[in-house]
């Protein structure tokens, strides 16, 4: 069983999966009472808030789910190659300049 946990302007938000293929996901505001919610993802993995969002990253596939109202709702998101590309490109950087010094 493995489980992530992710808290955000008075919401917890909880994915707890068994197996690749199944998971449940729980919202919660005090602390001990939790509700299963449902972000209409196959599996997802892993949640982070951010900037007044919560986002759920789907098991292998190239989708994420966002929410603004503290789970309540997700609305399913899909990255790009491009994405990754900058982001690899910006890491890869980033690690050539710790390495050889920035200039």
């Amino acid at each position: 069983m493995k489980s992530r946990i992710s808290y955000g302007n008075g919401v917890y938000i909880q994915v707890f999966y068994v197996t690749l293929s199944s998971a449940s996901v729980y919202r919660n505001t005090d602390g001990l009472n939790w509700s299963a919610i449902n972000i209409a993802s196959t599996c997802p993995t892993d949640v982070a808030y951010e900037n007044g969002f919560f986002l759920a990253d789907e098991y292998n596939t190239a989708y994420y789910y966002v929410s603004g109202d503290g789970g309540l709702s997700w609305s399913k998101r899909s990255m790009t190659k491009s994405i990754s590309r900058f982001a690899h490109e910006d890491r890869t950087a980033n690690e050539r300049n710790e390495h050889f010094g920035s200039g």
